[in-house]
């Protein structure tokens, strides 16, 4: 069956991507619709651009280049990176 993605159900579904994996969904994700969210040239056409669907959920649209984390900093022992600053 084929879902008719009305703004409301688009809303929807970057609210239900949000809940399961605790961020913003990011644009390369939705290029292809998956069975629970519309391709991202459907999410375009129907609100004008990614960001403005995005702020249209109540989610917070990152900037082009943005960080996918919050502040990350790195440990001098291993290496790695860890969120947030040093204590």
């Amino acid at each position: 069956m084929r879902v008719l993605w009305t703004r409301e159900l688009i809303i929807y579904a970057l609210d239900l991507h949000h809940r399961r994996h605790l961020r913003v969904p990011t644009k390369r994700e939705w290029e292809k619709a998956g069975e629970d969210h519309p391709s991202l040239m459907t999410v375009r056409r129907t609100f004008g651009s990614w960001n403005a669907a995005v702020t249209a959920a109540g989610l917070r649209a990152r900037g082009p280049g943005g960080p996918r984390h919050g502040p990350r900093r790195r440990d001098p022992a291993s290496g790695r990176w860890l969120p947030g600053t040093p204590g």
